[in-house]
């Protein structure tokens, strides 16, 4: 995947816990990728989901921070077609 380009979440990312927080159906488009920690992540801007950085979290009903990881795996997303 490249900068620029349109994704939702895969069947997989669905399934995920730490990707709870992006709404059902949701397209984004891929505005960072980088190598981290040996795995490329992507930011994704979400056209529906609202961004998580500065807003507070609700850690008694959604659990840990890794619940709302705001970097995804490649097998989190897929192209919109």
């Amino acid at each position: 995947m490249r900068v620029g380009d349109l994704v939702t979440l895969s069947a997989y990312g669905k399934n995920v816990k730490r990707t709870g927080w992006v709404k059902e159906g949701d397209v984004g488009i891929v505005i960072k990728n980088e190598l981290r920690a040996g795995w490329m992540n992507y930011r994704i801007m979400w056209n529906q989901s609202a961004s998580i950085r500065g807003s507070k979290m609700h850690y008694e009903t959604r659990g840990s921070s890794w619940d709302w990881e705001d970097y995804f795996d490649r097998r989190d997303l897929k192209h919109v077609n």
